[in-house]
Order: C-alpha cells, then sequence, then structure tokens
C-alpha cells in the first residue's frame, strides 16, 4: 500500500465527530486527484496510522459511499465514484449540448423508433387532434461510451413528416430546428427518483430496484404548440439535475401518490 500524503489531523476535542473530519479530508484529497487509480487505504492502515478506531473509519468511508463519492467492490477495495455528469434543468437544450458542455462525448444507440396512435393521456399532452400519430423514438444516451440514460421521445408527427427516416446519430433537438425549421422556444420539466425495472436495469447496466432519475419534459414552439413529450430514465449514480433559481418565479409541487394517476 502506498503511503498517504498528507495525513488527516483529527481533533478528539473538536465538536465534529472523528468520522466526519476524516470524511472531509477524503473529499479534500478525492478533489485533488488522489486515488484516481487505485483502492483507496484499507481500514486497517488508516485505524493503524491516526490511531483511532476501525468503527470510525468504515463509519467514515460509508458516509463517503451514500455521498456518491465512493463506490466499494467486494474482495476488492473501495475506489472513487465517477463524478456525476451535471444537466441543467433551467436551459432548454439536449441531451448532446449538456454532455458536451460537460466535456463528454455524446452518443446514442437507438432502441425502438416507431409511429403509435397516443392514447388519451399522451393526446391530451401533445394537444392532439383526433387521428393523429405520434413518432416515438427510444434510445439510449451515452456520454465517453458509458450508458447514462434511456431515453423514450414522443414527437408530434404533423410538425416532422418522414422524421423516421433519419438515422439519430446527430442531436434530435438539431434535426427539429435545422431540418424542420421548428423553434423551441418554452418548455417544462419535472424530476423524480423512481426504482429501476428489469428492461432499463438491462440497458444501463445497474441492478434493478437500483435509484432512477425519471424526468418528464414538454417541449413547445414559439407558438406554444407542443412538438415533443419524453421520457429520461438516469443513472442516478452519474447524474444529477440543476436548476437556477430566481426570485419568486421558482416553483415546486409534491406528488400526491395516492391520487395522482396521470403516470405515463
Amino acid at each position: 500500500m502506498p503511503e498517504i500524503f498528507p495525513l488527516p489531523h483529527l481533533n478528539s476535542d473538536a465538536s465534529a465527530p472523528l468520522y466526519n473530519q476524516l470524511k472531509l479530508w477524503f473529499i479534500e484529497q478525492i478533489r485533488a486527484g488522489y486515488w484516481q487509480d487505485e483502492a483507496l487505504p484499507s481500514e486497517r492502515l488508516l485505524s493503524e496510522r491516526l490511531n483511532i478506531s476501525r468503527a470510525t473509519v468504515r463509519q467514515a468511508i460509508d458516509s463517503l459511499e451514500r455521498d456518491g463519492w465512493v463506490t466499494k467492490h467486494h474482495g476488492k477495495g473501495t475506489f472513487v465514484a465517477p463524478a456525476k455528469v451535471e444537466q441543467s434543468l433551467g436551459r432548454l437544450r439536449g441531451f448532446s449540448e449538456n454532455m458536451r458542455q460537460a466535456g463528454l462525448s455524446p452518443s446514442s444507440q437507438v432502441i425502438n423508433k416507431e409511429l403509435i396512435e397516443p392514447d388519451e393521456q399522451l393526446s391530451r399532452k401533445l394537444a392532439l387532434s383526433p387521428g393523429a400519430v405520434v413518432a416515438v423514438i427510444t434510445r439510449l444516451r451515452l456520454a465517453d461510451g458509458q450508458a447514462l440514460m434511456l431515453e423514450r421521445s414522443h414527437i408530434n408527427y404533423s410538425l416532422t413528416p418522414k422524421l423516421l427516416e433519419h438515422d439519430f446519430k446527430q442531436s434530435l433537438y438539431d434535426i427539429l430546428t435545422q431540418t424542420y425549421r421548428l423553434h423551441l422556444t418554452q418548455g417544462d420539466e419535472s424530476v423524480e427518483v423512481v426504482s429501476t425495472t428489469q428492461d432499463i436495469a438491462g440497458h444501463l447496466a445497474i441492478q434493478v430496484d437500483a435509484p432512477l432519475l425519471y424526468t418528464q419534459r414538454l417541449v413547445m414552439n414559439e407558438r406554444g404548440v407542443p412538438v415533443e413529450y419524453a421520457e429520461r430514465f438516469a443513472r442516478a449514480d452519474r447524474c444529477k439535475f440543476t436548476v437556477s433559481l430566481a426570485g419568486e418565479r421558482a416553483d415546486f409541487a409534491v406528488k400526491d401518490a395516492l391520487t395522482n394517476t396521470d403516470n405515463t
């Protein structure tokens, strides 16, 4: 095991408990670039070097894992977790632009694309007339080759004829704005935590029942006509969403799980 530099100076008389002092030291070292290609020091080594109990060390590492700083691999040790990819909910932009903004290389795998007759809920979301058709594109979204989310886009097909003839290797929003000359000027988006289903777990290579960030986005043109209703299932261990707040214009709502039946 390589030397640990610099060692933390833990103060048993401080108001902060020892495990939290150790946790904060770990975070400082991770931010400084330590342990990028190797496991963190073992509980035994840290206990001996710092003259504290292994239970204190374990409590610090468990807290780091809960907060997403590290991951434990059975039989191999504890490793620094990949940084979360941040996506803004305050701007109307697509996955590809978000990834490029984060310095990552975006790519997509088309899982399915089809035309469907929308049910009542989807027709209401997209403000469709009777007999309208919706284009549905389901894609696996990747950053630097790693799957981050499964995205299902429902597009008003009357605004985008022959949309499914595209291979969607480029950004969907680029296609909508450049090919179909649509001005995507406004939208609404919500986010909640759900559990991974068997199907989604297979696509994202994560465990069933792992937490997912589930977002629903409705995008409209300059006339307020709905263009896209999208559902995204993002890995909670790799993604986070941010929103900018201004004055009194920040709204929130509490979902009533007992009475809310508008789930798509």
